[in-house]
């Protein structure tokens, strides 16, 4: 390499339809100059060469960065394959423009049906991102076409089922879900051995204590109208109907019960990063998050934005120490429940594809 520093702007984890700079629902971009001579103790640069697959679209090089944060632990900050060198000769630099792992899969992943409740949603482009995650990692089945369970609930568990329809609805015109930004970016404007400049920009507390409020309605066990409850109304009706829809009906409900489960455990992005190390060798991509989205989920609906216990909202003062990792850490939360969220959503769709018209809030 020839260039006596390198100039890296990364687009970490994401928030776009791939090929587009102006980035939707941000990550964090860092951006700084990074010297060949020295490492700086709080942030470290790493660039390794990446052996390229004859037919698949499998990057050359990528760049892994980590940060030593106020707690003196050393964390990966950012993963993620150069998209593109840029050497300027005349100030010998080459500036490294890097994308998160899901980029490599949103150009060619094609969803076979439209984002689920689509005729409540602001910014449809903001869940067509998110849809095409889900159906990379999942290959759900198309909700809308879910076989009809018509005349089969009793009128409390229709009740519920339409509850559960009406708040998913609510979610999916939610601000903070059609948000185009949301997230932070990190600059070092001296270089490496700088100071850091943390600047944030997520939704506004109201709209985050909305989404919690409407998330929790959906996702807890205890809620009347949850996910849970409606999985378990639908399960047992399909299994008494023994027609030729029957195995299909109870195939569909197993996976869209697997797939909540696994986004309880790990992130979208966590399983996005896991297939493209099982299925594409990608192995500069095997890390693990540091949090669960079920801790997360808990930690903030229960320590901040719904209520406010003791040990939980500890957690997440402590976070506040280092405004990196408080800004790192609110938007794994906002990750991992934007990812189930969506998961819920679609569900709504086959719940009313199950039984037939119910009211929605309108627009």
């Amino acid at each position: 390499m020839f260039a006596d520093s390198l100039l890296i702007s990364t687009e970490s984890r994401g928030r776009s339809p791939l090929q587009k700079r102006s980035l939707i629902r941000l990550r964090t971009t860092v951006f700084w100059l990074a010297t060949l001579e020295g490492q700086d103790p709080g942030w470290s640069l790493q660039l390794t060469p990446q052996y390229v697959v004859p037919m698949i679209r499998i990057p050359r090089s990528y760049v892994r960065v980590t940060r030593t944060g106020a707690d003196g632990v050393k964390r990966i900050a950012f993963i993620g394959y150069v998209a593109e060198w840029v050497p300027d000769d005349a100030s010998k630099t080459v500036e490294v423009k890097a994308r998160a792992p899901e980029s490599l899969i949103l150009d060619d992943v094609i969803v076979p049906f439209p984002p689920p409740l689509e005729e409540h949603v602001a910014e449809p482009q903001v869940f067509e991102f998110w849809w095409k995650q889900l159906h990379y990692v999942f290959g759900l089945p198309n909700p809308r076409k879910f076989p009809p369970l018509t005349d089969m609930l009793s009128p409390d568990e229709r009740v519920t089922v339409e509850r559960y329809v009406y708040v998913a609805a609510e979610l999916a015109g939610s601000g903070l879900l059609n948000a185009l930004q949301e997230g932070f970016n990190v600059r070092l404007p001296e270089g490496t051995y700088g100071p850091e400049e943390v600047v944030r920009d997520f939704s506004r507390t109201d709209l985050q204590v909305g989404f919690a409020g409407l998330l929790r309605q959906c996702d807890s066990t205890k809620e009347r109208a949850s996910f849970h409850r409606v999985m378990g109304i639908l399960t047992r009706k399909a299994d008494a109907v023994h027609d030729d829809a029957r195995e299909m009906r109870l195939a569909h409900l197993k996976a869209w019960r697997d797939a909540a489960k696994k986004l309880r455990l790990k992130s979208l992005n966590q399983l996005i990063r896991d297939k493209l190390v099982a299925d594409e060798g990608l192995l500069a991509f095997a890390y693990n998050e540091e949090h669960s989205p079920g801790y997360l989920l808990s930690l903030y609906s229960y320590g901040e934005l719904i209520h406010w216990d003791s040990d939980k909202s500890a957690v997440v003062a402590e976070f506040g120490r280092d405004p990196y990792i408080e800004s790192d850490r609110r938007l794994a939360y906002l990750d991992a429940a934007s990812g189930l969220a969506h998961l819920y959503m679609g569900f709504a769709e086959l719940a009313r594809a199950a039984v037939g018209p119910v009211p929605t809030p309108k627009r």
